[in-house]
């Protein structure tokens, strides 16, 4: 996990794409003020158990590389919003932000409601109508 940051333009985003950092810096400029700061490849869920032996690089770095990777955690006074970014995003995007939200939500212990959302390029087929039954905001920017 790297942050906090400051909600703004940064040279680099550690876990996301070209294409969804561009995104990314898309929403920051089109939202001044929609956090106040910001974490980025953010580690939740349980790692698995290694069942051979690995290359001891990666058996270093087992808990970062084997746990789940939220692409920004967003938070605003004290509520925190679990952001997934992705081009043309799909059903992929949809089992994800589910998935980090109940690992998010158990990991963290946090009390105050915690919202979802996903940022993408291109609304495709379905995806606005199935976001709102789970209340995930599916921004197109």
């Amino acid at each position: 996990m790297q942050g906090p940051f400051a909600f703004e333009k940064r040279y680099k985003y550690p876990h996301l794409t070209d294409g969804e950092a561009a995104i990314w810096e898309r929403f920051v400029d089109k939202n001044p003020g929609a956090f106040d700061e910001c974490w980025y490849d953010v580690e939740i869920g349980t790692c698995r158990d290694k069942t051979k032996p690995l290359d001891p690089y990666f058996g270093e770095h087992k808990e970062y590389l084997n746990k789940y990777k939220i692409d920004v955690l967003g938070k605003k006074d004290k509520q925190y919003t679990i952001i997934e970014i992705k081009r043309e995003a799909t059903s992929k995007a949809l089992g994800e932000i589910q998935l980090y939200y109940h690992c998010f939500r158990r990991d963290w212990e946090i009390e105050a409601p915690v919202k979802t959302m996903i940022l993408t390029d291109i609304e495709m087929p379905d995806m606005r109508e199935i976001t709102k039954l789970d209340d995930t905001q599916l921004i197109i920017v």
